[in-house]
Protein backbone atom coordinates (compact mmCIF):
# COMPACT_ATOMS: atom_id res chain seq x y z
CA UNK A 1 0.00 0.00 0.00
CA UNK A 2 1.34 3.36 -0.96
CA UNK A 3 0.92 6.11 1.97
CA UNK A 4 -0.63 9.31 0.48
CA UNK A 5 0.35 13.17 0.85
CA UNK A 6 -1.79 13.45 3.88
CA UNK A 7 -0.61 10.45 5.48
CA UNK A 8 3.08 10.83 5.41
CA UNK A 9 2.33 14.41 6.89
CA UNK A 10 0.79 12.67 9.88
CA UNK A 11 3.90 10.89 10.16
CA UNK A 12 6.42 13.65 9.93
CA UNK A 13 4.20 15.19 12.43
CA UNK A 14 4.77 12.56 14.59
CA UNK A 15 8.67 11.38 13.92
CA UNK A 16 10.06 15.43 14.03
CA UNK A 17 9.01 16.65 17.40
CA UNK A 18 9.65 13.28 18.94
CA UNK A 19 13.08 13.25 17.40
CA UNK A 20 13.46 16.63 18.19
CA UNK A 21 12.69 16.18 21.96
CA UNK A 22 14.52 13.13 21.83
CA UNK A 23 17.82 14.41 21.32
CA UNK A 24 17.73 17.31 22.92
CA UNK A 25 16.53 14.94 26.30
CA UNK A 26 19.83 13.10 25.43
CA UNK A 27 21.74 16.35 25.05
CA UNK A 28 20.56 17.62 28.35
CA UNK A 29 21.23 14.39 29.90
CA UNK A 30 25.14 14.47 28.90
CA UNK A 31 25.41 18.13 29.80
CA UNK A 32 26.40 17.17 33.39
CA UNK A 33 29.12 15.31 31.93
CA UNK A 34 29.96 17.67 29.65
CA UNK A 35 30.35 20.33 31.69
CA UNK A 36 31.58 18.50 34.13
CA UNK A 37 34.66 17.48 31.79
CA UNK A 38 35.35 21.41 31.22
CA UNK A 39 36.98 21.17 34.69
CA UNK A 40 40.02 20.55 35.97
CA UNK A 41 40.89 17.33 36.64
CA UNK A 42 37.80 15.92 35.89
CA UNK A 43 38.51 12.29 34.65
CA UNK A 44 37.29 11.27 38.16
CA UNK A 45 33.63 13.28 38.27
CA UNK A 46 32.90 12.33 35.06
CA UNK A 47 33.83 8.31 35.64
CA UNK A 48 31.96 8.73 38.61
CA UNK A 49 28.95 10.08 36.44
CA UNK A 50 29.10 7.41 34.64
CA UNK A 51 28.62 4.70 36.48
CA UNK A 52 25.88 6.32 38.11
CA UNK A 53 24.19 6.19 34.17
CA UNK A 54 23.19 1.98 34.91
CA UNK A 55 21.36 2.19 37.92
CA UNK A 56 19.60 5.44 36.41
CA UNK A 57 19.19 3.88 33.17
CA UNK A 58 17.49 0.76 34.74
CA UNK A 59 14.66 2.91 36.48
CA UNK A 60 13.98 5.40 34.24
CA UNK A 61 14.01 2.29 31.26
CA UNK A 62 12.09 0.52 33.40
CA UNK A 63 9.52 2.29 33.77
CA UNK A 64 9.27 4.56 30.56
CA UNK A 65 9.24 1.07 29.09
CA UNK A 66 6.03 -0.24 31.24
CA UNK A 67 4.37 3.27 30.02
CA UNK A 68 4.58 1.30 26.52
CA UNK A 69 1.57 -0.25 27.46
CA UNK A 70 0.06 2.96 27.88
CA UNK A 71 1.07 4.14 24.35
CA UNK A 72 0.06 1.31 22.59
CA UNK A 73 -3.40 0.78 24.23
CA UNK A 74 -4.52 4.71 23.40
CA UNK A 75 -3.46 3.98 20.28
CA UNK A 76 -5.78 1.13 19.67
CA UNK A 77 -8.40 3.16 21.35
CA UNK A 78 -7.85 6.23 19.35
CA UNK A 79 -7.89 4.68 16.30
CA UNK A 80 -10.78 2.68 16.99
CA UNK A 81 -12.75 6.35 18.04
CA UNK A 82 -13.31 5.17 21.48
CA UNK A 83 -12.53 8.64 23.07
CA UNK A 84 -14.07 8.08 26.35
CA UNK A 85 -11.73 5.26 26.94
CA UNK A 86 -8.93 6.81 26.01
CA UNK A 87 -9.50 9.05 28.66
CA UNK A 88 -9.84 6.50 31.18
CA UNK A 89 -6.47 4.74 29.90
CA UNK A 90 -5.16 7.87 30.58
CA UNK A 91 -5.82 8.70 34.34
CA UNK A 92 -5.54 4.62 35.50
CA UNK A 93 -2.15 4.39 34.35
CA UNK A 94 -1.19 7.40 36.39
CA UNK A 95 -2.15 5.83 39.18
CA UNK A 96 -0.12 3.37 38.71
CA UNK A 97 2.47 5.75 37.57
CA UNK A 98 2.29 7.02 41.33
CA UNK A 99 2.85 3.73 43.15
CA UNK A 100 5.87 2.75 40.55
CA UNK A 101 7.60 6.75 41.18
CA UNK A 102 6.77 6.11 45.14
CA UNK A 103 8.46 2.86 45.08
CA UNK A 104 11.66 3.92 43.05
CA UNK A 105 12.39 6.81 44.74
CA UNK A 106 12.35 5.51 48.30
CA UNK A 107 14.48 2.19 47.15
CA UNK A 108 16.84 4.67 45.40
CA UNK A 109 16.81 7.40 48.29
CA UNK A 110 17.50 4.85 51.36
CA UNK A 111 19.59 2.67 49.13
CA UNK A 112 21.70 4.80 46.88
CA UNK A 113 25.25 3.48 48.90
CA UNK A 114 24.21 -0.12 48.45
CA UNK A 115 23.09 0.16 44.76
CA UNK A 116 26.70 2.44 43.94
CA UNK A 117 28.81 -0.41 46.14
CA UNK A 118 27.15 -2.52 44.06
CA UNK A 119 28.04 -1.07 40.69
CA UNK A 120 31.37 0.89 41.86
CA UNK A 121 32.98 -2.06 43.99
CA UNK A 122 35.28 -0.38 46.14
CA UNK A 123 36.89 2.06 43.43
CA UNK A 124 37.62 5.67 44.48
CA UNK A 125 34.62 6.93 42.33
CA UNK A 126 31.90 5.39 44.97
CA UNK A 127 32.15 8.19 47.08
CA UNK A 128 31.24 10.66 44.41
CA UNK A 129 29.07 8.38 43.18
CA UNK A 130 26.93 8.05 46.16
CA UNK A 131 26.34 11.47 46.41
CA UNK A 132 25.60 11.79 42.63
CA UNK A 133 23.28 9.08 42.39
CA UNK A 134 21.06 10.05 45.89
CA UNK A 135 20.88 13.43 44.76
CA UNK A 136 19.32 12.94 41.24
CA UNK A 137 16.93 9.90 42.87
CA UNK A 138 14.91 12.94 44.43
CA UNK A 139 13.80 13.67 40.94
CA UNK A 140 12.52 10.10 39.91
CA UNK A 141 8.91 10.82 41.62
CA UNK A 142 8.06 13.66 39.23
CA UNK A 143 10.37 12.25 36.15
CA UNK A 144 8.33 8.88 36.25
CA UNK A 145 4.62 10.76 36.24
CA UNK A 146 6.37 12.75 33.14
CA UNK A 147 6.45 9.84 31.70
CA UNK A 148 3.84 8.29 31.90
CA UNK A 149 2.20 11.76 30.50
CA UNK A 150 4.06 12.06 27.56
CA UNK A 151 3.19 8.16 26.80
CA UNK A 152 -0.56 9.22 26.87
CA UNK A 153 0.02 11.97 23.98
CA UNK A 154 2.34 9.63 21.97
CA UNK A 155 -0.57 7.15 22.12
CA UNK A 156 -2.72 9.81 20.45
CA UNK A 157 0.03 11.00 18.07
CA UNK A 158 0.96 14.04 19.92
CA UNK A 159 4.59 14.49 19.81
CA UNK A 160 4.86 18.33 19.94
CA UNK A 161 3.95 19.13 23.51
CA UNK A 162 5.87 16.80 25.13
CA UNK A 163 9.07 18.06 22.91
CA UNK A 164 8.07 21.26 24.26
CA UNK A 165 7.65 20.82 28.09
CA UNK A 166 10.74 18.68 28.21
CA UNK A 167 12.79 21.08 25.98
CA UNK A 168 11.86 23.61 29.07
CA UNK A 169 12.85 21.51 31.17
CA UNK A 170 16.57 20.59 29.91
CA UNK A 171 17.25 24.36 29.53
CA UNK A 172 16.42 24.85 32.86
CA UNK A 173 18.99 21.87 33.83
CA UNK A 174 21.45 23.59 31.83
CA UNK A 175 21.05 26.65 33.15
CA UNK A 176 21.09 25.08 36.66
CA UNK A 177 23.98 23.21 35.92
CA UNK A 178 26.35 26.44 35.05
CA UNK A 179 25.55 27.76 38.17
CA UNK A 180 25.54 24.93 40.59
CA UNK A 181 28.76 23.30 38.32
CA UNK A 182 30.89 26.38 39.03
CA UNK A 183 29.47 28.31 41.23
CA UNK A 184 28.83 31.36 39.19
CA UNK A 185 26.66 34.60 40.47
CA UNK A 186 27.09 33.75 44.39
CA UNK A 187 25.69 30.10 44.11
CA UNK A 188 28.44 27.85 45.80
CA UNK A 189 30.58 25.61 43.10
CA UNK A 190 29.13 22.40 43.97
CA UNK A 191 30.87 20.63 41.09
CA UNK A 192 29.13 17.09 40.70
CA UNK A 193 26.64 17.16 43.11
CA UNK A 194 25.85 20.73 41.38
CA UNK A 195 24.58 18.80 38.70
CA UNK A 196 22.59 16.25 40.12
CA UNK A 197 20.85 18.82 42.40
CA UNK A 198 19.94 21.25 39.08
CA UNK A 199 18.72 17.64 37.29
CA UNK A 200 16.26 17.12 40.19
CA UNK A 201 14.95 20.82 40.21
CA UNK A 202 14.68 20.43 36.09
CA UNK A 203 12.50 17.13 36.77
CA UNK A 204 10.16 19.00 39.33
CA UNK A 205 9.80 21.69 37.12
CA UNK A 206 9.22 20.04 33.46
CA UNK A 207 6.74 17.58 35.39
CA UNK A 208 4.71 20.72 36.68
CA UNK A 209 4.54 22.01 33.07
CA UNK A 210 3.24 18.70 31.80
CA UNK A 211 0.87 18.15 34.24
CA UNK A 212 -0.91 21.71 33.26
CA UNK A 213 -0.46 20.90 29.48
CA UNK A 214 -2.58 17.62 30.38
CA UNK A 215 -5.31 19.45 32.61
CA UNK A 216 -5.61 22.11 30.50
CA UNK A 217 -4.62 21.83 27.20
CA UNK A 218 -7.93 20.62 25.11
CA UNK A 219 -6.82 16.75 23.87
CA UNK A 220 -8.35 13.46 23.86
CA UNK A 221 -6.28 13.15 27.04
CA UNK A 222 -7.35 16.06 28.80
CA UNK A 223 -8.90 15.13 32.06
CA UNK A 224 -12.66 15.86 32.37
CA UNK A 225 -15.07 15.35 35.26
CA UNK A 226 -16.25 11.73 36.16
CA UNK A 227 -13.28 10.24 34.63
CA UNK A 228 -12.37 7.26 37.05
CA UNK A 229 -8.79 6.44 38.40
CA UNK A 230 -9.92 3.08 39.73
CA UNK A 231 -8.20 0.46 37.63
CA UNK A 232 -10.79 -1.53 35.24
CA UNK A 233 -10.60 -4.96 34.12
CA UNK A 234 -10.74 -3.89 30.31
CA UNK A 235 -7.94 -1.54 30.28
CA UNK A 236 -5.95 -3.56 32.79
CA UNK A 237 -6.20 -6.88 30.33
CA UNK A 238 -4.64 -4.64 27.84
CA UNK A 239 -2.23 -2.39 29.59
CA UNK A 240 -0.52 -4.38 32.03
CA UNK A 241 0.72 -7.21 29.32
CA UNK A 242 2.55 -4.61 27.40
CA UNK A 243 3.43 -2.93 30.18
CA UNK A 244 4.95 -5.49 31.99
CA UNK A 245 6.30 -7.58 29.34
CA UNK A 246 7.94 -4.37 28.07
CA UNK A 247 9.27 -3.55 31.72
CA UNK A 248 10.69 -6.99 32.21
CA UNK A 249 12.57 -6.52 28.65
CA UNK A 250 14.51 -3.30 30.41
CA UNK A 251 15.17 -5.53 33.58
CA UNK A 252 17.30 -7.67 31.37
CA UNK A 253 18.95 -4.79 29.46
CA UNK A 254 19.44 -2.47 32.13
CA UNK A 255 20.15 -5.08 34.78
CA UNK A 256 22.98 -6.22 31.92
CA UNK A 257 23.99 -2.72 31.90
CA UNK A 258 24.66 -2.85 35.71
CA UNK A 259 26.46 -5.78 35.18
CA UNK A 260 28.89 -4.54 32.58
CA UNK A 261 29.17 -1.26 34.55
CA UNK A 262 30.44 -3.57 37.29
CA UNK A 263 32.54 -5.47 34.65
CA UNK A 264 34.35 -2.76 33.21
CA UNK A 265 34.99 -1.18 36.66
CA UNK A 266 37.83 -2.81 37.23
CA UNK A 267 39.81 -1.05 34.34
CA UNK A 268 41.61 2.06 34.58
CA UNK A 269 40.05 5.04 35.28
CA UNK A 270 40.75 6.38 32.23
CA UNK A 271 39.19 3.68 30.35
CA UNK A 272 36.29 4.11 32.14
CA UNK A 273 36.18 8.15 31.52
CA UNK A 274 36.64 6.77 27.63
CA UNK A 275 33.94 4.37 27.47
CA UNK A 276 31.63 6.93 29.49
CA UNK A 277 32.40 10.20 26.99
CA UNK A 278 31.51 7.33 23.75
CA UNK A 279 27.98 5.72 25.31
CA UNK A 280 27.22 9.74 25.94
CA UNK A 281 27.60 9.62 21.92
CA UNK A 282 25.76 6.84 21.54
CA UNK A 283 23.03 8.25 23.16
CA UNK A 284 22.49 10.48 20.36
CA UNK A 285 21.70 7.34 17.97
CA UNK A 286 19.56 5.52 20.20
CA UNK A 287 17.59 8.89 20.14
CA UNK A 288 16.82 8.58 16.67
CA UNK A 289 15.95 5.19 17.09
CA UNK A 290 14.13 6.19 19.89
CA UNK A 291 11.90 8.13 17.69
CA UNK A 292 11.19 6.05 14.82
CA UNK A 293 10.17 3.35 18.13
CA UNK A 294 7.40 5.87 18.96
CA UNK A 295 6.61 6.88 15.71
CA UNK A 296 6.05 2.61 14.78
CA UNK A 297 4.30 1.93 18.01
CA UNK A 298 1.66 5.53 17.47
CA UNK A 299 1.06 4.76 14.01
CA UNK A 300 1.21 0.88 14.03
CA UNK A 301 -1.12 0.12 16.70
CA UNK A 302 -3.49 3.05 15.21
CA UNK A 303 -3.74 1.37 12.31
CA UNK A 304 -4.84 -2.05 14.20
CA UNK A 305 -6.96 -0.13 15.60
CA UNK A 306 -8.77 0.66 12.41
CA UNK A 307 -8.53 -2.40 11.29
CA UNK A 308 -6.05 -1.53 8.62
CA UNK A 309 -2.91 -3.43 8.44
CA UNK A 310 -2.00 -2.73 5.06
CA UNK A 311 -1.52 0.60 6.28
CA UNK A 312 0.37 0.47 9.58
CA UNK A 313 2.62 -2.13 7.45
CA UNK A 314 3.29 0.99 4.77
CA UNK A 315 4.30 3.43 7.85
CA UNK A 316 6.48 0.67 9.14
CA UNK A 317 8.09 0.81 6.05
CA UNK A 318 8.67 4.16 5.60
CA UNK A 319 9.75 4.49 9.54
CA UNK A 320 12.39 1.90 8.44
CA UNK A 321 14.07 3.88 5.73
CA UNK A 322 14.29 6.89 7.60
CA UNK A 323 15.66 4.92 10.52
CA UNK A 324 18.40 3.75 8.31
CA UNK A 325 18.88 6.80 6.80
CA UNK A 326 19.31 8.55 10.53
CA UNK A 327 21.84 5.93 10.97
CA UNK A 328 24.39 6.47 8.25
CA UNK A 329 24.18 10.03 9.06
CA UNK A 330 25.56 9.67 12.37
CA UNK A 331 28.16 6.78 11.22
CA UNK A 332 29.56 9.84 8.90
CA UNK A 333 29.14 12.80 12.14
CA UNK A 334 31.03 9.98 14.59
CA UNK A 335 33.91 8.67 11.84
CA UNK A 336 34.65 12.31 10.20
CA UNK A 337 34.50 14.15 13.60
CA UNK A 338 35.74 11.79 16.39
CA UNK A 339 38.00 14.53 17.98
CA UNK A 340 36.11 17.59 17.64
CA UNK A 341 33.32 15.85 19.78
CA UNK A 342 35.44 14.53 22.18
CA UNK A 343 36.59 17.78 23.04
CA UNK A 344 32.76 18.91 23.92
CA UNK A 345 33.08 15.90 26.82
CA UNK A 346 36.34 16.28 27.93
CA UNK A 347 39.27 18.59 28.34
CA UNK A 348 42.12 15.53 29.20
CA UNK A 349 43.78 14.93 25.81
CA UNK A 350 45.13 11.81 26.83
CA UNK A 351 41.56 10.39 26.04
CA UNK A 352 41.26 11.19 22.93
CA UNK A 353 43.40 8.56 20.53
CA UNK A 354 40.95 6.10 22.96
CA UNK A 355 37.90 7.65 22.64
CA UNK A 356 38.07 7.97 18.48
CA UNK A 357 39.01 4.42 18.12
CA UNK A 358 35.80 3.72 20.28
CA UNK A 359 33.76 5.83 18.11
CA UNK A 360 34.84 4.13 15.26
CA UNK A 361 33.52 0.52 16.72
CA UNK A 362 30.52 1.68 17.62
CA UNK A 363 29.66 3.01 14.09
CA UNK A 364 29.11 -0.34 13.11
CA UNK A 365 26.13 -0.94 14.96
CA UNK A 366 23.93 2.40 14.36
CA UNK A 367 21.76 0.54 11.79
CA UNK A 368 20.70 -2.57 13.44
CA UNK A 369 20.19 -0.03 16.92
CA UNK A 370 17.79 1.96 14.50
CA UNK A 371 15.97 -1.14 12.92
CA UNK A 372 15.38 -3.22 16.27
CA UNK A 373 13.92 -0.42 17.71
CA UNK A 374 11.24 0.39 15.01
CA UNK A 375 10.41 -2.76 14.66
CA UNK A 376 10.04 -3.62 18.09
CA UNK A 377 7.76 -0.68 18.52
CA UNK A 378 5.36 -2.67 15.90
CA UNK A 379 5.43 -5.33 17.76
CA UNK A 380 4.81 -3.53 21.07
CA UNK A 381 2.20 -2.07 19.51
CA UNK A 382 0.32 -5.32 17.84
CA UNK A 383 0.29 -6.56 21.34
CA UNK A 384 3.22 -8.94 21.17
CA UNK A 385 5.64 -7.47 23.75
CA UNK A 386 7.26 -11.20 24.40
CA UNK A 387 9.16 -11.02 21.23
CA UNK A 388 11.78 -7.73 22.11
CA UNK A 389 12.15 -9.16 25.25
CA UNK A 390 13.36 -12.68 24.23
CA UNK A 391 15.49 -11.19 21.43
CA UNK A 392 17.01 -8.66 24.19
CA UNK A 393 17.38 -11.92 26.58
CA UNK A 394 19.22 -14.09 23.79
CA UNK A 395 21.87 -10.67 22.59
CA UNK A 396 22.12 -9.15 25.92
CA UNK A 397 23.26 -12.08 28.29
CA UNK A 398 25.19 -14.01 26.28
CA UNK A 399 27.02 -11.16 23.67
CA UNK A 400 27.72 -8.10 25.87
CA UNK A 401 27.45 -9.78 29.67
CA UNK A 402 29.12 -13.13 28.66
CA UNK A 403 31.56 -12.10 26.47
CA UNK A 404 31.97 -9.10 27.72
CA UNK A 405 33.07 -10.95 31.37
CA UNK A 406 35.43 -13.17 29.22
CA UNK A 407 36.73 -10.56 27.06
CA UNK A 408 37.92 -8.29 29.97
CA UNK A 409 37.90 -10.12 33.09
CA UNK A 410 39.04 -13.78 32.09
CA UNK A 411 41.15 -12.96 28.64
CA UNK A 412 42.31 -9.43 29.79
CA UNK A 413 42.10 -8.01 26.19
CA UNK A 414 40.69 -4.41 27.56
CA UNK A 415 37.80 -2.45 26.61
CA UNK A 416 37.90 -2.55 22.70
CA UNK A 417 37.49 -5.67 22.71
CA UNK A 418 34.42 -5.43 25.21
CA UNK A 419 33.26 -2.62 22.48
CA UNK A 420 33.02 -5.74 20.17
CA UNK A 421 30.79 -7.05 22.54
CA UNK A 422 28.75 -4.80 22.40
CA UNK A 423 28.09 -4.55 18.18
CA UNK A 424 27.20 -8.36 18.70
CA UNK A 425 24.30 -7.93 21.06
CA UNK A 426 23.25 -5.41 18.97
CA UNK A 427 23.23 -7.29 15.35
CA UNK A 428 21.63 -10.31 17.14
CA UNK A 429 18.97 -8.45 18.79
CA UNK A 430 17.99 -6.61 15.72
CA UNK A 431 18.05 -10.25 13.84
CA UNK A 432 16.02 -12.00 16.12
CA UNK A 433 13.74 -9.24 16.46
CA UNK A 434 13.29 -9.44 12.34
CA UNK A 435 12.14 -12.83 12.76
CA UNK A 436 9.73 -12.62 15.09
CA UNK A 437 8.22 -9.95 12.88
CA UNK A 438 8.76 -11.75 9.32
CA UNK A 439 7.33 -15.09 11.14
CA UNK A 440 3.59 -13.31 11.66
CA UNK A 441 3.04 -14.65 14.99
CA UNK A 442 2.59 -11.50 16.11
CA UNK A 443 -1.05 -12.07 14.41
CA UNK A 444 -2.10 -14.11 16.62
CA UNK A 445 -1.21 -11.93 19.59
CA UNK A 446 -3.08 -8.85 18.06
CA UNK A 447 -6.50 -8.02 18.91
CA UNK A 448 -7.78 -5.92 16.21
CA UNK A 449 -10.58 -3.38 17.21
CA UNK A 450 -12.97 -3.06 14.86
CA UNK A 451 -15.49 -1.24 16.89
CA UNK A 452 -16.17 2.08 16.49
CA UNK A 453 -18.05 4.35 18.44
CA UNK A 454 -22.03 4.94 17.11
CA UNK A 455 -21.91 8.57 18.64
CA UNK A 456 -18.17 9.10 17.39
CA UNK A 457 -15.85 11.41 19.10
CA UNK A 458 -17.00 13.06 21.81
CA UNK A 459 -17.16 17.13 21.60
CA UNK A 460 -14.41 19.09 22.08
CA UNK A 461 -11.65 16.23 21.64
CA UNK A 462 -11.30 16.62 17.97
CA UNK A 463 -7.58 16.53 18.16
CA UNK A 464 -5.96 19.33 15.84
CA UNK A 465 -1.88 18.50 15.90
CA UNK A 466 -1.62 16.20 13.93
CA UNK A 467 -4.73 15.57 12.45
CA UNK A 468 -5.99 11.99 12.71
CA UNK A 469 -5.38 9.06 10.26
CA UNK A 470 -7.35 9.25 7.60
Amino acid sequence: MKLSKEQKRIYYAILFPALIETVLSRLFLVTDSIMLGQMHDSTLAVAAVGLCGAPVNLIIGVTSSFFIGTTATIAWHYGANDRKQVRSITYQSMLIAVGIALVFSALSIFGARSIMRFVCGTSETLALATEYYKINAYGFFFQILTMNITAAFRGIGVTRLPMLYNLAGGLLNVFLNYLLIYGRFGFPELRSAGAAWATSIAKVFSFLLALAVLLWKKTPVQYRHGVSFKPSHSVMTRLLPIGLTSAGEQVILQGGAMMTAKIIAVLPTQAIAANQVVANMEAFAWSTGSACNTASTSLFGRCLGEGNEGKGKAYLNLVIRWGIGFALAEIALLCLAGKPLAALFTNDTSLYPMIVQMLFIAAVALPFINLHQTVSGALRSAGDSVAPLIASLISLWIFRVGMGYLTISVMDLGIYAYRWCLNADHLIRCTTVMIFFWSGHWKRKCTINTARSPEGPEAGTEEKDPAPVP
